[in-house]
């Protein structure tokens, strides 16, 4: 959202970006600010508490953008109910991805609500390539792939992992396959499976392919890391709308291989999630960096971001 909100100030919208610490601080950020809309990032505020909220501010327009795909809503236990209970009391719920808005107006025509209550706000990611620095030759006799994001099933890291191995031992180099441990969100089992596999995995002769865990980095410092570290970005997701992994990786001039689901991306860059030689086919394609795949990679992303810019200043400018 900060994205969103600095491209929009840019814009000439007067916009801010707050972070709450539950619902009773919502009332002290709208008389601070004044605004004529509010935007609820994620599901986190009761539709009870609206009730309250349009009775103090009933010219204020009420909006809960939400950041998934319904197979991801499924594991969210309260996220059918809580949608319900915005639509029944006319709060607008936005989704990051066309499919989730025409998924959910179908739901909102089932529940006898209007289908313009669901609408599109997608992500914006600021198209400025990460130039500071040359991207260092690739190590010989290794590969360095970066799997980012938080370890949920839905995220694919087991078949990727196995495409991974898959392709270094191919090539003859070493793995080095880097994860966010620190970021589960149950994904525990995953963790688990992907230190068993590779556990039991063998490299080149004398060396066993590496599962490394590293630390969740402030969003600069983890787009020099890509930079300066990985030679191979993978997204390849079951189920997402954005992914601003995959964008950041882009950004840093990482080879990026990813699922149709991230369709932001060309098809060359795609491969199908359940596909394990598949995966193996894009990254043998990918890898090592071309600059014209990297350009195009570029292009893709800032034809996306110019997209997006267009929703959201001439939905609020």
């Amino acid at each position: 959202m900060r994205f969103i909100v600095d491209k929009l100030n840019a814009s000439g919208v007067a916009a801010k970006a707050v972070e709450v610490v539950d619902n009773n601080s919502i009332e002290r950020e709208i008389v601070a600010f004044r605004p004529t809309h509010v935007i609820v990032e994620a599901l986190w505020v009761v539709p009870e508490k609206f009730d309250l909220l349009k009775r103090l501010y009933p010219r204020l327009q009420w909006i809960v953008r939400l950041h998934s795909q319904l197979p991801f809503l499924a594991s969210e236990g309260i996220a059918m109910q809580w949608i319900a209970g915005y639509l029944e009391r006319d709060i607008e719920v936005m989704c990051n991805a066309r499919t989730a808005m025409a998924d959910l107006r179908q739901v909102a025509t089932d529940y006898g609500r209007p289908e313009v209550l669901v609408s599109y706000g997608p992500n914006y990611y600021p198209p400025h390539p990460i130039v500071e620095r040359p991207k260092p030759p690739v190590r010989r006799g290794e590969i360095h792939i970066g799997c980012f994001g938080a370890l949920r099933p839905l995220k694919n890291h087991l078949t990727q992992a196995i495409a991974a191995i898959t392709f270094a031992n191919q090539t003859g180099r070493r793995l080095y396959f880097h994860v966010n441990a620190g970021r589960s969100e149950g994904g525990d089992p995953v963790w688990r499976n992907l230190r068993a596999l590779f556990d039991g995995s063998a490299g080149p002769p004398g060396a066993k392919h590496v599962l490394v865990a590293e630390p969740l980095r402030p969003w600069d410092a983890f787009r020099a890391y890509l930079r300066s570290s990985i030679d191979l970005s993978m997204q390849v997701s079951l189920s997402e709308t954005f992914n601003i992994v995959a964008a950041d990786s882009v950004a840093a001039g990482v080879p990026t291989v990813v699922s149709p689901e991230i369709g932001w991306l060309g098809p060359y860059a795609q491969a199908q999630a359940t596909n394990m030689r598949g995966i193996v086919a894009v990254l043998a394609a990918a890898f090592p960096a071309q600059p014209s795949r990297l350009a195009r990679q570029f292009a893709d992303l800032a034809t996306w971001s110019q997209s997006a810019e267009r929703v959201w200043v001439q939905r609020f400018g």
